[in-house]
């Protein structure tokens, strides 16, 4: 397995109108759809992906951030808080990558800086995201960075009708990053 190299550069930052080209093609890949899910109907054309970031650019409980390599060189992902709630200091948060970048550490990399902003930026205290039970190497990430199950909404069974199990994970501000 290739791992990410100390010196490769990962960041993040603010989704913007020309990085939607690259999430609609995130969003038609196959492989990726299989591990993260079906996407919104209203994001399924450049069309409807603008209209959606029109909308989403003057929410204020929902952020959007595209991950990139090398310091802006290749787009390769997003990261995003949605249900931002101030009062309760929790959002829930998502993060998809390009398949050709998985099995390289740099979720782990990118998932750990972002983590560290919300607790320590954002002042959140709990992040809690949803995962199908099939999607190993996105429960083995979220589980390695402190993420823990606290919820298993069985297949077919409301509120969940996938094929498969969706485990509900969440992360407080006291979390400690497990294999580092």
């Amino acid at each position: 397995m290739l791992k990410a190299e100390e010196s490769v550069s990962v960041s993040y930052r603010a989704l913007n109108q020309s990085d939607l080209e690259e999430l609609l093609k995130l969003y038609q890949d196959k492989l990726f759809i299989q591990g993260y899910g079906k996407i919104d109907e209203d994001r399924q054309t450049k069309q409807q992906l603008e209209d959606w970031y029109e909308h989403s650019i003057h929410s204020l409980d929902e952020y959007y951030f595209s991950i990139w390599m090398e310091g802006g060189k290749e787009w390769i992902g997003f990261i995003s808080l949605t249900d931002f709630n101030e009062d309760q200091s929790e959002a829930w948060m998502s993060i998809g990558i390009k398949p050709t970048w998985w099995g390289m550490g740099i979720g782990t990399k990118v998932l750990t800086a972002f983590i560290d902003d919300c607790f320590t930026n954002w002042h959140l205290k709990t992040l809690r995201l949803s995962v199908f039970s099939t999607n190993h190497r996105a429960l083995m990430l979220y589980q390695k960075v402190g993420f823990q199950v606290e919820m298993i909404y069985k297949q077919n069974q409301a509120p969940n009708w996938f094929n498969t199990d969706i485990y509900q994970l969440s992360l407080s501000q006291s979390y400690e990053i497990l294999g580092e």
